[in-house]
């Protein structure tokens, strides 16, 4: 199975900590195969570096008027699917704004902007998200509900 997947789909096994196939138990497991060190190196320069092996399939400012993304295929969400009905609040917060240096939806009638990115990852490419760029997460959110892809 994984000989006839690298083929169909180009999966560059140079590129494996373990090159040996049989390494893998399972197709999750080729999927999130380890890299050898130094295959993906991070241009430290740069403020924002791609996330995972993917290719930019859209990336865009939020329509202020819909308040709605493009997805993949034409399909459009509104940003409220995404960021939960409560983004401009903080998580779990009873605040009615944005804690400070958060973007909230009165801000983008005062001229910020808000953009987003549709990722595609192919069925060849690592599947690992890895951070973007140097920083901290001060809070994470679950949004239970329907897969969007």
């Amino acid at each position: 199975v994984y000989e006839f997947w690298t083929w169909a789909f180009g999966c560059d096994l140079s590129e494996r900590a373990a090159p040996d196939l049989q390494s893998s138990p399972s197709l999750q497991a080729f999927f999130t195969r380890r890299l050898r060190p130094g295959v993906r190196p991070v241009d430290g320069a740069a403020a924002l570096v791609s996330p995972a092996d993917c290719r930019v399939l859209y990336a865009g400012e939020v329509d202020r008027a819909s308040m709605r993304v493009e997805q993949v295929k034409g399909v459009t969400y509104s940003i409220d699917t995404f960021l939960g009905p409560d983004w401009r609040r903080g998580a779990g917060d009873d605040e009615t704004a944005a804690p400070d240096g958060n973007l909230d939806k009165g801000d983008l009638g005062r001229g910020k902007k808000l953009f987003h990115v549709i990722l595609y990852l192919a069925p060849g490419d690592y599947h690992w998200f890895h951070s973007p760029a140097d920083w901290t997460a001060r809070r994470s959110r679950h949004f239970p509900g329907d897969l969007l892809s």
